[in-house]
């Protein structure tokens, strides 16, 4: 784009993110463009136990706060202030 061979950029938010910010001339202008896709730990089917283990830790790292301290941490400097924690992260 910068140098007039595209008209737009399409790939990952986080990484459309941090583009966009280091390239002010530029905006993220469609945050959501068909289903959403998450990042997110695989449990072998079957495996109960570790599926409950891991849903009970995540939903007690969410009600902590921790998915959001550390997006405030890590990735929000490299975001920029239009760029909120809910567009990255799923707290559910």
């Amino acid at each position: 784009m910068k140098n007039g061979r595209a008209a737009a950029l399409a790939d990952d938010n986080s990484y459309l993110y941090a583009w966009a910010k280091n390239n002010p001339k530029y905006t993220v202008g469609i945050k959501h463009l068909g289903p959403n896709s998450y990042i997110a730990p695989a449990v072998k089917k079957g495996n109960k136990s570790l599926l409950d283990w891991t849903n009970k830790h995540i939903n007690k790292l969410n009600k902590d706060g921790f998915f959001v301290n550390d997006y405030n941490q890590e990735l929000k400097p490299y975001f920029g202030d239009d760029v909120k924690p809910s567009d990255i992260i799923m707290n559910k």
